[in-house]
């Protein structure tokens, strides 16, 4: 759930550093619906999950192969 220019940005202010990391929960794979993050109640749709009834962002749903896919698209960098 970042936006692609500041991806971009954080690659190209630091190309050798930079490292992709995931918060994705364990709602990940599963179909849309609600399911439950600890003891709160969550709402997936597509690629986003928000807490019921909200639309504060509950955790990601992506998983990190399609991180890596969107992360070279915003950045156009080597795959080495």
């Amino acid at each position: 759930h970042c936006h692609p220019a500041s991806v971009k940005i954080a690659y190209f202010a630091h190309p050798t550093g930079t490292i992709l990391v995931t918060d994705a929960m364990a709602a990940m794979g599963l179909e849309d619906g609600r399911h439950a993050l600890g003891t709160l109640s969550v709402e997936v749709t597509g690629n986003q999950a928000v807490l019921v009834g909200t639309q504060t962002l509950a955790g990601a749903v992506v998983p990190m192969d399609q991180c890596v896919r969107n992360f070279h698209a915003f950045t156009q960098c080597s795959i080495a």
